[in-house]
């Protein structure tokens, strides 16, 4: 029996939507039957940012105002890296989802600044150019992934919308605005050199009776495999 609830599964920067890191996951979930959307988000290494976030976030609410004209019951979205950015910005900036898996949450806009005063610069060229109106004014960046580094070139109020570091992008404020209070499993890998513990996102989402945090053995890049009984425990438990 097909399942009345959609998972879309969002994957990680530089990445595409049928991502190894992501199949095993993929495969667990369709062996219960789940409807399973794959969205090849800006960050994908075939889209390089080229819509802004808000942008991409509202073309996702579109997708889902179709399934659920379709009979679709529940949206449960299933991020991983900068795809559990996206769900926890999501639930915030549209807020119609039912529940939302961040699978090692990745994309910290405050801590590239921090780290790195040239990108700070970059922020900042960004922002002076959206307040003349410059929107569409070329901006030069490096952007970082898990050690690597590459370059691009887009719009200021694309680059603004993901690197703003107060902006969607900044998960500790951003999780605490949700306009429902959903199911929240939050995942991270012990051997993830991006793990912070509960305290930093997790515990600042409104409460519900079904958050979790769960820390397993995982990487960055292997937690989303590591984890998949876990997810579809937490969701069946979801269901009932």
């Amino acid at each position: 029996m097909i399942s009345s609830n959609l998972i879309i599964l969002i994957h990680g920067k530089w990445s595409h939507p049928n991502t190894p890191l992501l199949r095993i996951l993929e495969k667990t979930l369709k062996e219960k039957n789940y409807i399973i959307e794959k969205p090849n988000m800006p960050w994908s290494r075939t889209r390089q940012y080229d819509q802004t976030y808000e942008d991409a976030l509202q073309d996702l609410s579109k997708k889902i105002e179709q399934y659920k004209k379709n009979g679709i019951k529940k949206i449960i979205l299933i991020g991983h890296s900068v795809g559990a950015n996206a769900a926890i910005a999501y639930q915030t900036y549209i807020g119609d989802a039912d529940a939302i898996v961040a699978i090692t949450p990745g994309h910290v806009p405050y801590l590239m600044c921090k780290r790195d005063k040239r990108h700070e610069y970059t922020v900042k060229k960004a922002e002076d150019n959206i307040k003349r109106n410059k929107n569409k004014k070329p901006i030069e960046f490096i952007d970082l992934n898990c050690g690597n580094r590459k370059k691009f070139i887009v719009s200021a109020d694309i680059f603004y919308s993901y690197f703003n570091p107060t902006g969607l992008g900044h998960m500790p404020e951003t999780v605490k605005k949700f306009k429902k209070s959903i199911p929240l499993l939050y995942i991270e890998g012990s051997t993830d050199f991006i793990h912070t513990g509960p305290e930093h996102v997790f515990l600042k989402a409104p409460q519900h009776a079904l958050n979790t945090y769960v820390l397993t053995s995982g990487n960055h890049m292997t937690t989303p495999e590591v984890s998949s009984k876990i997810i579809v425990e937490w969701l069946n438990f979801l269901s009932n």
